[in-house]
């Protein structure tokens, strides 16, 4: 396979990864049943049964709807046990990777993928019904909510992960210091670490360019928490949550983002001054990290954006022991994962965010592959365009004095224009008139064309002839091509 056929299959494959991710969008605030199915067919399903009291109630396929099917059938199969089941109730012996979700102990939901299925279509398909899942059943479950919601962070990346963990606990800090009551300080503490869930949706390349962003990048970047508010808000989370997560950028002043607000929930102002805390401190805006003077320095030019007293509280804590706590608390998580009581003792997220890890292992790969061929396709065309141009230069003088021969004894035989010596379907080196860029891609790929001549060579080369009308190389001639070289 040549390497502009990779880079093809590559970019639409990661166009689908793309695409399949905001499609989540929609169903994670889809209540229709019907609507919710089909959206998960189109991101890696192939087969769902709604089954109740072991019975199927709905599914994309009509003819599953009525049949007695236990929810039991799925679990604890050998692979032989899949097959059989693949082969005689969905007529695939592909089909036979299933996934169960369940309500009760005779309810919940089967999803049947094909075995090829890439691993982070699973991925999202697990997500999407594990929040169906616990909304069915666990209508006031915060924590199967917050689990699901932290998994999709997770997923995004593990610097946001690193930035949201810390501004949870710099809200923490001090809203105990405010005296801030138990239940409101959980609030704070679940929407501060949500509070950037909507940059899944932000382009990848706008989220992390290194340079200044352009106003238009820039007004992409302020809808993240407009996407975080409509993220939470299908998850059921209260409105203290969700304040954070919409105005987390908004300032007192009115300078704030995406509304200008005035009039600021303390619990957001809370958030949003943990929020800066650790962007000013963070290797994104700045080379060095910045010693306790300097931060100062930086938080104080947020005097008059946040409430007076709680600017005050930031101040102090930035010159007491406890923010020293914090730093070395943080520079010591940063080269590990999270332990279960630096979470809250949630023992259930860490699990289940290890478990992400290891599917967004292969589509890591994927991408940092992709971004190899792209760089090798690259640096190709350039050195192809200078070759055509005639300002690429060769050091080997055996090839160049080779192909000088070759020039001299197929030109007997017919106008010849060009030599074009192909190694590992790459132009490695032209004799001749410049070509146009589309033939040489024809030959570089070896697509046939009458006034071309082509001869296999050793070590996965080629040289082809190009004559200025149709002809044919005789065996004698082709011989002695393939023995000069």
């Amino acid at each position: 396979m040549s390497i502009q056929k990779i880079i093809d299959s590559l970019s639409k494959k990661h166009a689908h990864v793309v695409g399949d991710i905001l499609k989540t969008d929609k169903l994670l605030e889809e209540d229709d049943l019907k609507r919710f199915v089909e959206g998960l067919c189109t991101i890696g399903a192939k087969k769902i049964l709604c089954i109740e009291d072991n019975r199927v109630i709905f599914s994309g396929d009509e003819k599953f709807i009525g049949k007695d099917i236990s929810i039991d059938e799925f679990e604890g199969l050998s692979e032989i046990d899949k097959y059989k089941i693949a082969k005689s109730l969905f007529g695939d012996p592909e089909l036979r990777k299933f996934k169960v979700y369940r309500i009760s102990k005779n309810s919940g939901f089967v999803v049947v993928f094909d075995m090829n299925v890439p691993e982070y279509q699973v991925a999202l398909v697990d997500l999407l019904m594990n929040s169906r899942k616990w909304h069915t059943r666990f209508e006031n479950s915060g924590f199967a909510r917050l689990r699901v919601a932290i998994g999709f962070v997770y997923k995004l990346d593990k610097e946001t992960y690193m930035h949201s963990y810390r501004t949870k606990e710099y809200s923490a800090y001090i809203a105990r210091k405010y005296g801030i009551d138990k239940k409101t300080l959980l609030d704070i503490k679940i929407g501060a670490i949500l509070h950037d869930i909507g940059k899944l949706f932000v382009p990848f390349n706008i989220l992390k360019k290194e340079e200044r962003l352009t106003d238009d990048e820039f007004e992409i970047i302020k809808q993240h928490p407009l996407y975080s508010y409509r993220i939470l808000k299908a998850f059921g989370f209260d409105d203290c949550v969700l304040d954070i997560a919409l105005f987390h950028h908004e300032k007192i002043d009115g300078s704030g983002y995406p509304y200008g607000l005035r009039d600021i929930p303390l619990c957001v102002q809370i958030v949003a001054v943990s929020d800066i805390l650790d962007a000013v401190q963070s290797s994104r805006s700045y080379k060095d990290k910045m010693g306790c003077n300097v931060i100062l320095e930086e938080m104080k030019k947020f005097e008059g954006k946040f409430d007076d007293r709680l600017m005050k509280m930031v101040f102090d804590f930035i010159e007491s022991d406890a923010f020293f706590a914090f730093k070395n608390k943080f520079n010591k998580v940063s080269s590990r994962y999270f332990s279960n009581s630096e979470l809250d003792n949630c023992s259930n997220i860490f699990e289940r965010l290890n478990v992400l890890r290891s599917e967004n292992t292969d589509l890591k790969k994927e991408v940092e592959l992709y971004k190899d061929v792209a760089a090798k396709v690259q640096r190709k065309y350039e050195e192809t365009i200078e070759l055509c141009e005639g300002r690429k230069k060769y050091k080997n003088t055996k090839l160049e004095a080779t192909v000088d021969t070759i020039f001299r004894l197929a030109s007997v035989v017919g106008n010849l224009k060009t030599i074009v010596v192909v190694e590992n379907e790459g132009v490695r080196y032209l004799k001749g008139e410049p070509l146009n860029f589309d033939i040489l891609n024809d030959i570089a790929k070896g697509y046939k064309r009458l006034n071309i001549e082509g001869v296999d060579l050793k070590d996965n080369r080629k040289v082809y002839l190009v004559f200025d009308s149709e002809i044919r190389l005789s065996p004698s001639l082709r011989f002695t091509i393939e023995g000069l070289f």
